[in-house]
């Protein structure tokens, strides 16, 4: 199979096993605003067919990144938003069953340009947080409903510089790139 309106691609991998075959679904964003829901099978004779299952555009118009709980089955996607001006939150459940529709959407939420990575967490009570870094100088926090993937904004932070960089024509500004958690889960870097 080509994929060519798949590119560039975010990946995430869901595992999914059963008596005959070894199968992993994969899910792949696209700036042309779709996700995308793949099989890849193991067959018995040791090679891999790659199926696609299923295509959302609820994401769009330029779906850019995939957070996955595996756990709980919520998928949540950030829209760039180079096209528009805002950028999007949307989460979806992730169906298990045989009605052809792999995802289904819970909440869509515009939020500030250019989120471009997000990572799950777990607060100081227990809750389950999301964090989410847009290269438009911010960075802002969600609390989860892990068991039906809706979300409430908590916080937004802007980031600021006193001066430009060194390359003032690229560096006018902060661009955060990414969010991670800490591995003691005390701190987002």
């Amino acid at each position: 199979m080509h994929f060519t309106s798949l590119t560039p691609l975010v990946l995430a991998a869901l595992a999914a096993t059963s008596t005959t075959v070894s199968a992993t679904r994969l899910f792949a964003s696209s700036y042309a605003g779709t996700i995308t829901t793949l099989d890849l099978s193991k067959l018995g004779n040791a090679s891999y067919y790659l199926a696609k299952l299923d295509t959302t555009n609820a994401c769009s118009p330029n779906a850019s990144w995939i957070e996955i709980d595996v756990k709980r089955r919520n998928l949540f996607c950030l829209d760039e938003g180079m096209v528009t001006g805002n950028g999007s939150l949307t989460s979806f459940k992730i169906k298990n069953d045989d009605t052809g529709k792999t995802l289904s959407q819970v909440a869509h939420t515009i939020i500030p340009n250019a989120p471009v990575n997000s990572a799950l967490f777990t607060g100081a009570n227990g809750s389950q947080l999301l964090a989410v870094a847009h290269y438009a100088w911010a960075l802002t926090t969600w609390k989860v409903d892990p068991v039906t993937a809706s979300y409430s904004g908590l916080q937004h932070f802007n980031f600021t510089m006193p001066k430009p960089g060194p390359n003032a024509a690229r560096q006018a500004a902060a661009h955060p790139h990414q969010v991670l958690v800490d591995p003691t889960n005390t701190y987002l870097v």
